[in-house]
């Protein structure tokens, strides 16, 4: 991580970290993950499909932004899934996330599918600021870690996708 030090302001009593970016790696079984979907989707339908079917679901979400962020979840400013590869085939893999057909009024019986193997899927929500208490500034990242990592799957937290928190992609930009 980069030093805190050159983000942080005090302002009254409370740490102020700016421009904080989380990310969160989605956990798949073979380090990618499959997705079933029309084959006249482009990779930017797929990427408007895919925040429209799992971002109302997930922590940076309205829903449950404030659960977890309290006061901060007025500070995001973004929220979006970035990825390593993308790749399409007409081959159909064993395993598969399904297309949800009642998505797209454009789908009908005769709608064909291909499907996109994404590989390094990455959950990432972007602070402008966000707000900390904490007796003195070295404690701070250790705050920071605790708040973000009680956001991964749990009994809890079922999320439509596993989310789990590196410690180093706590950034400030």
């Amino acid at each position: 991580m980069k030093s805190l030090q050159n983000y942080i302001f005090e302002k009254y009593n409370t740490y102020r970290v700016k421009n904080l970016e989380i990310t969160y790696n989605v956990i798949t079984k073979n380090d990618y993950i499959i997705f079933k979907v029309p084959d006249f989707y482009s990779e930017d339908d797929f990427q408007i499909y895919i925040q429209d079917m799992y971002f109302k679901d997930l922590p940076g979400s309205e829903d449950y932004s404030e659960d977890f962020f309290g006061k901060n979840s007025v500070k995001i400013f973004d929220v979006l899934f970035e990825y390593d590869k993308y790749e399409k085939s007409d081959k159909e893999p064993n395993d598969y996330i399904d297309f949800d057909i009642n998505y797209d009024n454009k789908i009908s019986e005769d709608t064909k599918y291909n499907f996109i193997s994404i590989k390094g899927l990455k959950y990432i929500i972007k602070f402008d600021e966000f707000d900390v208490k904490d007796e003195n500034v070295e404690d701070i990242e250790n705050t920071l870690i605790d708040i973000f990592k009680r956001c991964e799957n749990s009994q809890e937290n079922d999320w439509p996708l596993e989310i789990k928190l590196d410690e180093k992609n706590i950034k400030y930009k």
